[in-house]
């Protein structure tokens, strides 16, 4: 149960996102000029004066306003304390390569710094702004953060903050790739899964965790590394970013360490706890187990004549596969043996991933459903919630680009496909399903705003896609 917050027309207690939707339903009319009640709520919930709310500038402290993106204060009050948050970075990129007499000089800057690198350069935004790049994965989540997310290049700088950090006892700086202001939040792009970059790995490596570590006990930014341009991942902090500002501790800073796509890469950092999933599948006339860490990824690693081998999920799904969580405390432990047997071609046996998982012999093909520490995953409900964070994000983004303005919905008429509505969300009150100008159908959690994808037929929206607004 979530802390409860005191409504401030009636008194009444409700938890966050519930308190939103009292506000709305019960007291709209009594909302202040040009605030939405998502202002409203963070007012409440963080002792600010509500009506005359506002946050602290991270140049001068002057007030700053409301951000309907991101769904909290802005984090500079005016274009020229941006600019001045622009050129504190570039005066640290330069100390960093001992050049002060230069700091006025950009194109000094990017003459030494970007153009000695055939695949840099600067990206165009839609809005006529540029940013510059260095490579072509940040060419390409540029683009990306453009032309898919409609994302402003005022709100992008690059490089980012440089961070001091140690390594084997010495004190080193280094420049991040990007920073997105609204978010406070630094973008290291790092290439990995099916092209890892091989050059000196482990010194790599060390220095990456090193830096990392820097970022998170500084307490300063928020912080995703970016792995071989999964912009799920990019979609995902935005999402857990959104919801942390509705949270009981809207400041607390959210770090997203992506290790690789895939399996075949890098080693997992021993801090963070990598998800595992043991993916039971047929194999000819019998079963085997393989293992993966996205269980909405590509590939696995499995026993493929008697050694470990990466095989693409596409290769080994169907209706007959079950996948399980691996919840044990070793995981960590479990996938370096994993990845150290894989690198070195060791000869294993075809039980080999069952056992060194389980700890027992592999017995019958129903072993793994006697597991207190193996958890069956439902994999197309997991793909559903999926897609419902998707397209929640991207309606509350629609919408704050629209200045708080919903795009008119419809609800359905029809005869025959309301009486299949109303049969399918029959113990779901707080749902309802509308249809949009697009003639799209989907359904909605009247109580905390999720919705699901659209779908042209409205036969295509199952239980489990409703079952998906729940959670």
């Amino acid at each position: 149960m979530g802390k409860k917050y005191k409504c401030i027309y009636c008194n009444k207690k409700y938890e966050r996102s519930a308190l939103v939707t009292h506000i709305n339903r019960m007291h709209e009319d009594m909302i202040p000029q040009d605030y939405t009640t998502e202002r409203l709520v963070f007012d409440i919930c963080n002792n600010k004066d509500v009506g005359n709310g506002h946050g602290s500038c991270n140049i001068c402290k002057s007030p700053t306003e409301w951000d309907p993106k991101s769904g909290r204060y802005k984090v500079y009050c005016s274009d020229e304390c941006k600019k001045k948050m622009r050129e504190n970075a570039q005066k640290n990129m330069i100390k960093v390569y001992g050049k002060e007499t230069l700091l006025d000089d950009v194109e000094w800057q990017e003459k030494h710094m970007l153009a000695n690198r055939k695949i840099s350069g600067k990206y165009k935004f839609k809005d006529g702004g540029y940013v510059s790049y260095t490579g072509s994965y940040e060419h390409k989540l540029l683009e990306f953060m453009d032309q898919v997310m409609d994302i402003s290049s005022e709100d992008i700088i690059a490089p980012g903050p440089t961070i001091e950090y140690n390594y084997n006892g010495k004190k080193k700086n280094y420049i991040t790739d990007f920073y997105y202001l609204p978010y406070n939040l630094i973008i290291e792009v790092k290439d990995g899964g099916d092209n890892p970059n091989k050059t000196n790995m482990p010194e790599t490596r060390a220095k990456t965790v090193a830096k990392e570590d820097a970022i998170v006990k500084l307490g300063k930014y928020n912080y995703l590394r970016l792995t071989n341009n999964n912009f799920i991942q990019l979609i995902d902090i935005f999402i857990d970013l959104k919801e942390q500002s509705r949270s009981d501790e809207p400041d607390k800073k959210v770090t997203h360490i992506n290790e690789h796509a895939g399996f075949g890469c890098a080693l997992p950092r021993t801090d963070v706890t990598p998800h595992v999933y043991l993916v039971d599948y047929k194999l000819g006339n019998k079963r085997a187990v393989g293992v993966t860490n996205n269980v909405i990824g590509d590939y696995l690693m499995c026993v493929d004549n008697k050694a470990l081998a990466k095989k693409k999920m596409e290769d080994i799904k169907d209706a007959s596969c079950n996948i399980f969580q691996y919840n044990g405390d070793d995981s960590v432990d479990l996938l370096k043996k994993l990845f150290e047997d894989y690198k070195s071609k060791k000869t294993v046996s075809d039980d080999y991933i069952f056992e060194l998982f389980t700890g027992h012999k592999k017995l019958c093909d129903e072993q793994l459903e006697c597991y207190d520490f193996l958890t069956p995953i439902d994999i197309e409900a997991k793909i559903e919630c999926f897609r419902t964070a998707m397209a929640t994000f991207e309606a509350e983004y629609k919408y704050a680009c629209n200045g708080g303005k919903l795009d008119p919905l419809f609800e359905v008429l029809d005869v025959q496909k309301l009486r299949y509505v109303n049969n399918l969300l029959k113990d779901t009150p707080m749902v309802k399903v509308f249809q949009d100008l697009n003639e799209e159908y989907f359904a909605v959690n009247l109580m905390t705003g999720k919705r699901t994808v659209g779908e042209k037929d409205i036969y295509n929206i199952s239980e489990a896609m409703i079952n998906s607004i729940l959670v």
